[in-house]
């Protein structure tokens, strides 16, 4: 490495360090500046609470498409485990008449062919099962995630009424209000609690794309 690349690197990280000093000085309040406005303490409580409500509802709408898509799939598959199974009776029939040559699913087929494609019916059949055993459970993982989301957006909104009203309380300097750090603490539990959910519902979309290939290889 160069000096002056070497120099450049140096003024990049000193740069940095610069920026992530005063992104936590802008964002991190002491005791004291609490004390001072606890009205302007509030509202940064409640805007980083909105923040996270935004992500949380970002990341629920595309646990909702996912799952339409996965609903849809697996719909898609059961039809043609259904269809397949429907011919694969209407042959076996037929492949009992005996005879050399019978008309079925509107063509001619030999007993060869019959029995050709009664097992390609039946291997069909058998891998759209073992699909929609994997849908299911990325079905049932999704389902749960959507649930647990939803439960923490109702927690979240009602913790964004209680921070408004607390902040009313505050403006017009009335008592009966929580302590700043019993607010500090419930918010903190709450964005803990979202971010936590939010990635477990990030992975439970990977399997589901695994899934939706194995669906697209049973059939058109």
């Amino acid at each position: 490495m160069s000096r002056r690349t070497h120099g450049n690197l140096i003024l990049l990280m000193l740069v940095a360090g610069v920026i992530a000093g005063l992104m936590e000085y802008c964002t991190t309040w002491t005791r004291d500046q609490q004390e001072r406005n606890p009205v302007g303490y509030i509202g940064w409580l409640i805007r980083d609470l909105e923040s996270d409500l935004q992500s949380l509802r970002t990341v629920r709408g595309q646990i909702q498409r996912e799952l339409q898509r996965v609903c849809e799939e697996q719909q898609r598959i059961e039809q043609r485990c259904h269809a397949a199974a429907s011919a694969a009776v209407e042959l076996r029939d037929k492949h009992q008449e005996g005879r050399n040559r019978v008309l079925a699913l509107g063509q001619m087929w030999t007993r060869d062919q019959l029995e050709t494609q009664m097992s390609s019916l039946l291997a069909e059949i058998r891998s759209g099962e073992s699909v929609l055993g994997h849908i299911e459970i990325c079905r049932e993982t999704m389902e749960t995630e959507l649930e647990r989301l939803t439960t923490q957006e109702t927690e979240i909104q009602a913790g964004l009424r209680l921070l408004a009203a607390q902040r009313e309380l505050a403006f017009s300097r009335r008592e009966g209000g929580l302590s700043l750090d019993q607010l500090s603490l419930q918010v903190q539990s709450l964005l803990s609690n979202s971010q936590q959910l939010q990635a477990a519902a990030a992975t439970s979309v990977c399997p589901q794309a695994a899934a939706t290939r194995l669906g697209h290889a049973v059939g058109p």
